[in-house]
């Protein structure tokens, strides 16, 4: 990690941009491009045991499975119903009409539709499985240049 603009003599900054063709032994390594850290952060390669939280204080034998020199996440994310739990569905209101007949014909108040009146039917509302807008994920970060030995 790099506090400045520039990289000191002998170091390139790690954004992508092409190595120059007299780096013959850096490109061996990592091919014709400098790796692409801008707008990341950095997370050591392989796979972590009892670190992937699932409920509660619960975490699963091994989180996720880090491939070396590969791309995770976005700092905005549209969420799904199966990832938030919750799927496409509809709630019952009350009836317009809560006046009984005696004879059980009505809806209660408990949002149940075991009972139902005869005359005015009640309504649904619907909820959407899919989150409509993305939500920021991005954590508390402070930018700083990664840099790479020529």
């Amino acid at each position: 990690m790099w506090y400045t603009a520039s990289p000191p003599t002998g170091w390139l900054l790690c954004d992508g941009s092409a190595i120059d063709s007299a780096y013959t032994a850096l490109i061996a390594i990592v091919g014709a491009n400098t790796p692409n850290l801008k707008g990341r952060s950095p997370v050591g390669a392989g796979q972590a045991t009892n670190v992937k939280w699932t409920s509660g204080s619960d975490y699963t034998t091994a989180g996720t499975d880090f491939t070396i020199a590969t791309e995770y996440g976005t700092e905005d994310h549209l969420q799904t119903g199966a990832e938030s739990g919750t799927s496409a569905h509809s709630h019952i209101q009350k009836c317009v009409n809560q006046v009984g007949d005696g004879g059980g014909n009505y809806i209660s108040g408990t949002n149940s539709n075991t009972t139902l009146h005869t005359g005015t039917h009640p309504t649904y509302d619907s909820t959407e499985a899919d989150a409509t807008s993305a939500a920021n994920n991005l954590h508390p970060v402070f930018a700083l240049n990664f840099i790479i030995k020529t």
